[in-house]
């Protein structure tokens, strides 16, 4: 029986599918389980997977990963390849244009990482700056702050008392 239905991936095979293997419009979530999968497979070096796995990025997500210090492994360029990636489909929905698909479902061990890199991309522009709220000539000011009054209820500052003479200074 295994023999008819078990046919896994394996050495050279799986070797040629991970240098064929490209992100394309799929999510990067998406794309590293077929990775990690291959991978496991090929019988590869760290090194080696992580440069196969940086080549198979999308253009524009290997633009941004080379102004980000190199990663120390596989696992973490992954995760901080997950992560641009769901910030570049975030940013690409508020703005209301789609060149990537939508992933129909994220990982949420893809997407809860903790990376040791920083999480603003410089490479992607700031938010436009909000204008500073301006007084309204039609509104009138806003009414003076009262001055506190006593509370009845809490006893008042003790007193302090006078200073005693002392009897041995002239």
């Amino acid at each position: 029986m295994k023999k008819v239905f078990d046919h896994p991936v394996q050495g050279r095979e799986a070797s040629q599918r991970l240098l064929q293997l490209r992100q394309g419009s799929r999510s990067v979530a998406s794309f590293a389980v077929e990775f990690r999968t291959l991978a496991a497979e090929s019988g590869w070096n760290e090194e080696a997977l992580q440069g196969v796995f940086q080549n198979a990025l999308s253009s524009e997500l290997k633009d941004r990963l080379t102004s980000w210090e190199e990663p120390a492994n596989l696992d973490h360029l992954i995760s901080l390849a997950i992560h641009m990636d769901n910030r570049l489909r975030e940013r690409r929905r508020e703005r209301g244009t789609r060149s990537f698909a939508t992933p129909p479902y994220e990982s949420p061990a893809a997407t809860q990482s903790s990376l040791p890199y920083p999480v603003a991309d410089p490479c992607l522009p700031d938010d436009p700056p909000v204008p500073a709220p301006v007084a309204d000539p039609c509104l009138p000011d806003d009414p003076p702050v009262p001055a506190p009054v006593a509370d009845p209820c809490l006893p008042d500052d003790p007193p302090v008392p006078a200073p005693v003479a002392d009897p041995c200074l002239p």
